[in-house]
């Protein structure tokens, strides 16, 4: 998707300066424009975050992709390429990084891979752990807010670890009521609570130190 909207961009660009850009295309952009500014308003009004994740708002940005095509075509006519071989070459390349993305969280380096196997961890100690109920009868489900009744409350530093236990994850409309059951976090960053926890462990994958506490009562 950025690659899509950093070359659609610099086409758009492109036709701009050659004087070819239409009405059409102008109110196309004005459309992708207005959708990314009601998203960031949103987020940033509502959670007080400067940046939203991009699958907000990544649905415009396919709206770039006619520009991104066109401007493939100009270069393949300017440096007389065959369009077709680029297009084919584009393809296998998205399919070559896709096809590394999946399989790099095996690999047994690099933070992906860490993070996976201290998630896995994770799970396994709280999973053998929790002896508490396995849900919050006066919890109400909230779809819009993505709260779930379900226990244990874990604080960690990826949203996977509650899910693989069966819990759910402390989230911030409810850190006034709920208090987390577990804390999970990367060392190198994350700070452990101070108080009314206990440490479980420690697990270390190459540079990377995780740490696990409960909580005490």
């Amino acid at each position: 998707m950025t690659f899509i909207s950093v070359f659609g961009l610099l086409a758009l660009a492109w036709r701009w300066r050659k004087g070819q850009v239409t009405r059409g295309e102008v109110l196309v952009l004005g459309i992708v424009g207005l959708a990314v500014l009601m998203v960031w308003a949103q987020i940033f009004v509502c959670d007080h975050k400067l940046f939203p994740e991009r699958r907000y708002y990544s649905q415009a940005l396919l709206l770039l992709f006619p520009w991104l095509v066109w401007g493939m075509r100009e270069l393949c006519r300017r440096w007389r390429w065959p369009f077709a071989r680029l297009t084919g070459a584009v393809v296998v390349g998205f399919a070559l990084y896709d096809g590394v993305m999946l399989v790099k969280a095996r690999l047994p380096v690099g933070r992906r891979a860490a993070y996976v196997a201290a998630c896995n961890w994770a799970a396994r100690e709280i999973a053998a752990d929790w002896k508490g109920p396995t849900r919050d009868e006066s919890v109400a489900f909230t779809p819009n807010q993505y709260i779930s009744p379900a226990r244990p409350i874990v604080a960690a530093f990826a949203r996977r670890i509650p899910y693989l236990v069966g819990g759910r994850r402390l989230s911030r409309w409810r850190r006034q009521i709920d208090t987390a059951d577990y804390w999970v976090g990367d060392l190198r960053r994350d700070v452990p609570p101070a108080t009314g926890y206990e440490k479980m462990g420690e697990f270390t994958h190459g540079k990377y130190v995780f740490a696990l506490y409960r909580r005490t009562k």
